[in-house]
């Protein structure tokens, strides 16, 4: 069964749109960057500037060759952290090999990391917490039942763990180097996948009733397809779409941590 997930987008939209109503001076200015032409980047940002006009929030977009040095990138956002008209920023990935991903994200204010991917951010990042809404609204209970999550990378499986373990489940991670992926797939009662592979879950790899949270976004014949084979929806209890499951959910998350961190620094600066 296919869980279409704009109900849930709809409702963080419309509670970020209630809290942005009752703020009486400024809105929260978002700056997006991207580095080199990857689709699904460029996806995420019009779904972003998309959201940003319809809820009231200013949108930026500043977009860098591949070949832009590393030192360049840092420095803009060492601007960026600098002008009080900008309460958030976000660096999307990938990035190229020469610039080192945890430097960037270790560069941004803290205050305006509204991804979480700064080491000490209070704010979590948008995907997982996307995925934990959306298991919330399932109401499928985790404690002692078998979730496996095939993927480790940094914007879902790494920050996604700490999260599922406060549920107390039988966790497993599955990454590149796991041998025999579809004996851990085959017992999870949740199946959580996040690999950038198109269809690359199938049928015979799922649990008949389990069910499965496609984090991926990939292209396929022009087609926008997740890590899922879509016949999977015979086989699971629900099965995320790709597009209209993770993705749409996410950006709305991406909102909320907007106005979270553009009331922070109201607070800080009224205090200060």
């Amino acid at each position: 069964m296919i869980l279409s997930c704009q109900f849930i987008a709809n409702r963080i939209k419309e509670e970020v749109k209630e809290r942005l109503r009752k703020i009486e001076t400024g809105v929260p200015h978002l700056v997006s960057i991207r580095v080199g032409e990857h689709k699904d980047a460029e996806v995420y940002t019009k779904v972003q500037r998309k959201l940003c006009k319809e809820i009231g929030i200013e949108y930026s977009l500043k977009q860098f060759k591949d070949s832009v040095c590393e030192d360049e990138l840092l420095s803009f956002i060492r601007h960026l952290n600098k002008d009080r008209r900008v309460n958030g920023i976000i660096v999307h990935l990938p990035l190229p090999e020469h610039i080192r991903k945890q430097k960037v994200f270790s560069s941004i204010e803290v205050e305006k990391d509204v991804e979480g991917m700064h080491t000490c951010s209070d704010i979590l990042p948008c995907t997982p917490l996307a995925i934990m809404e959306i298991l919330k609204y399932t109401k499928v209970k985790l404690k002692g039942r078998e979730v496996v999550v095939v993927g480790s990378g940094d914007c879902v499986g790494k920050p996604l763990f700490p999260l599922l373990l406060e549920r107390m489940p039988t966790l497993t991670v599955c990454n590149i180097a796991t041998h025999h992926l579809s004996l851990h797939t085959q017992r999870a009662d949740i199946l959580i996948v996040g690999i950038g592979e198109p269809n690359f879950i199938q049928p015979e790899m799922v649990k008949k009733g389990a069910v499965v949270i496609d984090a991926g976004i990939n292209y396929l014949n022009g087609r926008i397809v997740g890590d899922v084979d879509r016949r999977v929806e015979n086989k699971a209890k629900f099965l995320t779409p790709v597009p209209g499951g993770v993705g749409v959910v996410t950006s709305a998350i991406l909102m909320r941590n907007t106005l979270k961190c553009f009331l922070k620094q109201m607070r800080g600066r009224r205090d200060g």
